[in-house]
């Protein structure tokens, strides 16, 4: 069956495997893909996903070597202190989800406390064990430490923040002054 993208047909997009999983790794590298890891919302599997993809790569017609890609959680403020205050929105929505529950963003909130027990602060901590949170020099080095970490050539960020103009203000903290180019990378 032929796939018909929209928009797009006609181009010469490439295709990504985007997985939190060792099969989506394993897939990834038997097909000679880029490999894309959701470290966003399941970075427990992220480093022997990586080291599989790696391992099993085999070069292909469209890639002659691994090709690794991050989804990070990113909430960049002028401090850390209001980063981590931004964040509980993302604790906020985390601990929804593991309640099997689906909610819109929330605003943030002055502390977690009372909201959860430890084993649901244990299972959203997790979830959140790749974000990087604070202000613009703690988010560099964040960001300069994972790829290091996992040797990803491109990250795929998304700053779960409740407000809007400080969402954005995030994205701009985050590219500490780059610009964007045409294909929404810096």
């Amino acid at each position: 069956q032929k796939l018909k993208a929209i928009p797009g047909e006609g181009l010469n997009i490439p295709l990504y495997i985007l997985g939190s999983s060792l099969y989506s790794a394993r897939l990834a590298a038997l097909l000679g893909r880029p490999y894309a890891f959701a470290g966003h919302f399941a970075p427990q599997m992220m480093d022997d996903a990586f080291a599989l993809y790696v391992r099993e790569f085999r070069p292909s017609e469209h890639l002659s070597e691994p090709y690794k890609m991050v989804g990070v959680q990113v909430i960049a403020a002028p401090t850390d202190e209001e980063a981590n205050f931004l964040s509980t929105s993302l604790y906020q929505r985390f601990l929804s989800l593991i309640r099997g529950r689906l909610h819109r963003s929330q605003p943030p909130i002055e502390s977690m406390d009372g909201l959860w027990n430890p084993q649901e602060e244990h299972a959203v901590k997790s979830m959140m064990s790749v974000a990087v949170i604070g202000g613009p020099e703690k988010v560099a080095r964040g960001l300069e430490l994972l790829k290091a970490r996992t040797g990803a050539s491109e990250f795929i960020i998304t700053s779960d923040v409740f407000n809007k103009n400080h969402k954005e203000r995030s994205y701009e903290l985050i590219m500490g002054g780059r610009s964007w180019n045409n294909s929404g990378t810096y």
